[in-house]
């Protein structure tokens, strides 16, 4: 049950971060040629977005849930693409998941372990959240209930 919850916490999450654009720096505009002039692709915005492809979400766990559960989310979510990545699930996954993230790479979503979410939090390989929570109104206790306090450090959601 917690691994499902904590799983949905995290595919939400995905799905909040799926309009601040992904891969662009939030706070700068990008310029894409399209029709033989240029269009500014708003803030916040992705060029998959402005183009109206799907934003890719990259899910990368040791840990992999059903299939079906993602090709349900993804059906669901027509302009969210959820694709998985299994990380061998031995002694070094969290390490291995730490290096992947702070590499800079296409990891957009990871498992965390019971606490080690505070450390991550203190290293800023997390992304604050709270602008896409207020943005789009969820209400973090009702949707999460006692598990939202997990996802939590210095009053902010990560």
């Amino acid at each position: 049950m917690k691994k499902t919850v904590g799983f949905l916490m995290c595919l939400a999450a995905a799905g909040m971060l799926a309009g601040c654009g992904g891969k662009t720096d939030a706070g700068t505009s990008a310029t894409t040629a399209a029709g033989g002039g240029a269009e500014t692709v708003a803030q916040g915005e992705s060029k998959a977005e402005a183009a109206g492809e799907p934003v890719v979400i990259n899910y990368y766990d040791w840990d992999i849930p059903d299939q079906k559960f993602i090709d349900d989310f993804n059906a669901a979510n027509p302009d969210i693409q959820v694709v998985v990545h299994s990380i061998p699930a031995n002694g070094e996954r969290l390490t291995k998941l730490d290096i992947l993230a702070m590499s800079g790479g296409d990891m957009d979503v990871m498992p965390i372990s019971d606490g080690d979410q505070f450390t991550r939090f203190e290293s800023g390989m997390l992304a604050p959240l709270d602008e896409f929570i207020e943005r789009d109104g969820l209400d973090m206790e009702a949707s999460f209930g006692k598990y939202a306090i997990w996802g939590q450090s210095d009053g902010k959601y990560y």
